[in-house]
């Protein structure tokens, strides 16, 4: 059975194994790695989600955006990834964010987050990245701070993330809980496989 993250008001609910075994055995509002995406979603939802096709990829996988506030789902909006050609749209990888209205907030939140994820992946790597500059902001002012979790050779990753992204005179401050296998974190190492 997998486990569930969930992100309520200011506090994190988690079923807690009693060793942390992979990302397979989790679920982030509800759905996890291994799941499809029409289990969840109309196959319309699915195909007209906001995508990232026109970003630098070598499109190995394709990431959307699903807006989960209408079905009433502690998160904001819902990342995934899953094949491009993959008509059951196999949750590859996902990511839940969720909106702030300032960055301290946003920090708090992460914070209790990371607290239940050590406890969960009691033998991974953690890494914690303090407050640093956003790559995607030539302007230098958007930050993230992070906690980053290897769980070990082919059991996936995890991390929790408070962003502060500029667009434009406006910041958009939001925080996310992400899992993704071994084959994902590669892929996005690698700048989405356009650097191959």
């Amino acid at each position: 059975m997998k486990k569930f993250i969930a992100i309520i008001t200011l506090s994190v609910c988690l079923i807690s194994p009693s060793k942390a075994i992979d990302v397979n055995e989790f679920e982030i509002g509800g759905i996890g790695i291994g799941d499809s995406l029409l289990n969840h979603f109309t196959e319309r939802e699915v195909t007209s989600a906001r995508n990232y096709d026109e970003y630098p990829s070598d499109m190995k996988f394709r990431i959307i955006d699903i807006d989960m506030r209408l079905k009433k789902n502690i998160y904001d909006t819902i990342q995934f990834y899953y094949k491009p050609n993959d008509k059951k749209y196999i949750v590859q990888s996902l990511n839940g964010r969720r909106a702030f209205d300032n960055f301290d907030n946003c920090l708090n939140e992460i914070k209790k987050i990371r607290k239940e994820l050590i406890g969960i992946f009691k033998n991974a790597t953690v890494q914690d990245t303090g407050i640093l500059k956003h790559k995607d902001d030539a302007s230098g002012n958007s930050t993230y701070k992070g906690t980053y979790f290897d769980l070990g050779k082919n059991k996936g990753y995890a991390n929790t993330v408070c962003y502060k992204m500029r667009y434009g005179s406006q910041f958009d401050i939001f925080s996310t809980v992400s899992i993704q296998t071994e084959e994902i974190y590669n892929w996005i190492k690698s700048d989405y496989g356009a650097s191959n």
